[in-house]
């Protein structure tokens, strides 16, 4: 058997949410030394911390940048797929999903389409990435469980 290495980044922010820089600039980074890349915007956290005395500048910050994705959605699925080549390289549409109890999780697609779906916990995830022919990725696993790491109690590998 042959195996083929590529070199790739599925974690990418950039101003699309809350980051920094522009699409087009890290599409083209990637492009340069990449096979394959991800612009991972933040998208929904539906177990924030609601208590605006503690955590005001907290939640406006993530709010901020959810609706910042939502609006260039669009947008950033059609610069995913013109940047995607055929045989060089590939942009996976992706965003995070931050959940306390659950823990972050990532959803990739491989096609240049991938509905911007809210989940209310994590079986709800799954079901939403099924719907969508798309994969949900542990991320911060090396956060605490129940501050947005993994809770491995919860974790399905299918």
């Amino acid at each position: 058997m042959t195996y083929q290495l590529y070199w790739g980044d599925l974690h990418n922010h950039c101003s699309i949410s809350y980051g920094h820089g522009s699409v087009e600039q890290a599409l083209l980074r990637a492009k340069q030394q990449l096979d394959f890349c991800s612009i991972t915007g933040h998208a929904f956290w539906p177990d924030m911390p609601t208590n605006r005395e503690h955590y005001a500048e907290i939640i406006d910050y993530h709010n901020a940048g959810f609706a910042t994705l939502a609006k260039n959605w669009e947008r950033l699925l059609q610069l995913q797929d013109e940047a995607t080549q055929d045989g060089t390289f590939i942009a996976f549409p992706s965003y995070e999903w931050h959940s306390m109890k659950y823990g972050d999780h990532n959803v990739y697609a491989i096609g240049p389409e991938l509905p911007l779906m809210n989940a209310e916990d994590l079986p709800a995830l799954r079901e939403v990435c099924q719907q969508s022919k798309a994969i949900a990725i542990p991320h911060h696993i090396g956060y605490a469980a129940g501050y947005r790491g993994i809770n491995w109690e919860e974790y399905r590998p299918e």
